[in-house]
């Protein structure tokens, strides 16, 4: 027994023991004191789903990795007075001044958003590049699971397709006893079903193996009833295909997506408006 202390995520039963011990307050307070204010809440127009937008109202919060420390990225505002404001991403360590531990500089808020206009209008014009990475997604996967086994069970269908074909015209032609025709017929039908339910399965194997397999038809699929090119950034569309960006270099941004595909963006860092 190593005594080391470890959450229980699920492991083990968990039970809620109610009033177990001495609160620091009383129970009757504490509910009271949240009713009071939620009303205060109520009262000054407050709602849940104004928290919730606050929550979001930054899309790319959790959502930037420095590639060279690990560490997540943090919104800043430089100048605030208006017209010189400006929005940044910035590295957590950089921001706190462990400049020895990783220097990568802050990005613009308003290129990322940019090189995310720049990703999706890619993939839109480009259909064939998700198309690629489902195939070689279910190819890894057949050669995982599947491998000589799917290309058997394939074959043997194959030639038992062959003989249902020969006695379906030696029964046309009715060269030998229908009867026994029927018997082997069915025989035949019989352990074709059993191969190919056989098939399916190893195919729903492979397929459920790798989770990225039905994002990326989600997202083909996602794609396909899109017409028009992104304008500019939009967070909905945003939320909806990338999981994390990646910050390889100062001027190159990995793209995510939900699928594992990724996207590796470049542009050029400039005064003002970066060039993307």
């Amino acid at each position: 027994m190593t005594f080391k202390r470890k959450a229980n995520e699920g492991e083990a039963p968990m039970y809620y023991i109610k009033d177990n011990h001495q609160p620091i307050i009383e129970r009757e307070k504490f509910e009271l004191v949240q009713e009071l204010l939620a009303e205060r809440a109520r009262g000054k127009g407050y709602s849940p789903e104004m928290a919730w937008k606050y929550q979001t109202r930054y899309p790319f919060r959790h959502k930037i990795v420095c590639g060279n420390c690990g560490r997540g990225f943090r919104h800043q505002i430089h100048n605030c007075s208006q017209p010189f404001r400006q929005e940044f991403w910035g590295c957590a360590n950089y921001i706190e001044r462990r400049v020895s531990t990783c220097d990568m500089r802050p990005i613009k808020n308003n290129t990322i958003e940019r090189l995310f206009v720049r990703v999706f209008n890619k993939l839109l014009m480009n259909r064939h590049l998700l198309a690629n990475f489902s195939t070689t997604l279910r190819m890894v996967s057949h050669a995982k699971i599947g491998g000589d086994k799917l290309d058997d069970i394939n074959a043997e269908i194959d030639s038992l397709l062959k003989q249902e074909h020969v006695l379906l015209q030696l029964y046309e032609k009715g060269v030998t006893d229908k009867t026994l025709l029927r018997i082997e017929h069915e025989e035949l039908i019989g352990k074709l079903g059993g191969l190919r339910a056989e098939r399916n399965s190893i195919i729903q194997q492979i397929e459920g193996q790798d989770e990225r397999v039905k994002q990326t038809d989600e997202l083909i699929s996602f794609f396909e009833g899109i017409d028009n090119p992104l304008e500019s950034f939009d967070t909905e569309l945003f939320e909806t295909i990338v999981d994390k960006l990646v910050v390889k270099e100062r001027e190159c941004i990995v793209f995510r997506l939900k699928n594992g595909m990724e996207l590796e963006e470049r542009y050029k860092l400039q005064r003002g408006d970066d060039k993307v």
